[in-house]
């Protein structure tokens, strides 16, 4: 496991601060195999045995620091996208212990799952290392909801994850109408329209207004079909 792209070590989420130990020895079966003509590979790659690390990121705005300022020897890595691409990397930026360890400082990934490839300067830099993972937390991976009708509300049905809002999509959930904007929680409820309005599950409950102008009718109270006495009482309706 880690001495090919397709086999890398799975180091899984980075949620925090953390160290890997490793070495590239040829006496425990390391070859090179990140190279200028490998799949994936890179014109910056080096003639040094390789391992390679596979690990995710899972928060929004997060800070990565990866090093190898603690190896044995003369390392260079590289940092890799999902599709093996290499996005960043680093040669000699450690300035204590080892000045020949790598250090890419300031990586700003996007939620994903991304590659890091360890690897010897020349043909003759094998030895131990420690690859650090310096971690700044971000904020956890936001939920939205499509809003067709405008309302600022969305389909609690139609949704999508990602550090930013895919376009007509809103943060707010609940619309229960997404095709009528007048539909939507905290609407107002309209009495015998058979309509929730509100969105709260209750068709013309208890919060409802009339349709139409409110006001004081008469109408008869008592009495009977033969015409005898009504009176006739303010009824509010």
């Amino acid at each position: 496991e880690g001495d090919v792209f397709a086999n890398s070590i799975d180091l899984g989420a980075i949620t925090a601060s953390t160290t890997v130990d490793g070495d590239n020895q040829s006496s425990n079966c390391w070859n090179n195999d990140y190279t200028t003509s490998s799949t994936p590979g890179n014109s910056l790659a080096r003639p040094g045995n390789d391992v390679f690390f596979k690990f995710e990121i899972t928060e929004c705005g997060s800070s990565l620091n990866i090093g190898t300022c603690t190896s044995s020897f003369d390392t260079y890595i590289h940092v890799l996208d999902s599709t093996g691409v290499r996005i960043g990397g680093d040669d000699d930026s450690c300035s204590t212990p080892n000045t020949t360890g790598s250090l890419a400082t300031g990586l700003a990934l996007a939620p994903g799952i991304y590659y890091v490839v360890v690897e010897g300067y020349a043909d003759t830099d094998l030895g131990t290392f420690t690859l650090d993972f310096s971690y700044t937390a971000g904020t956890p991976i936001p939920t939205w909801y499509a809003d067709v009708d405008g309302d600022t509300y969305g389909d609690d049905n139609v949704s999508a994850t990602g550090c930013t809002a895919p376009v007509g999509y809103v943060a707010v959930d609940g619309d229960c109408n997404d095709n009528n904007p007048a539909i939507h929680p905290g609407a107002t409820e309209v009495c015998y329209d058979g309509i929730d309005n509100n969105c709260d599950g209750i068709t013309d409950g208890p919060t409802a207004a009339r349709a139409g102008a409110a006001g004081v009718h008469r109408r008869p109270v008592g009495g009977d079909r033969h015409g005898h006495r009504r009176d006739h009482r303010a009824v509010d309706y």
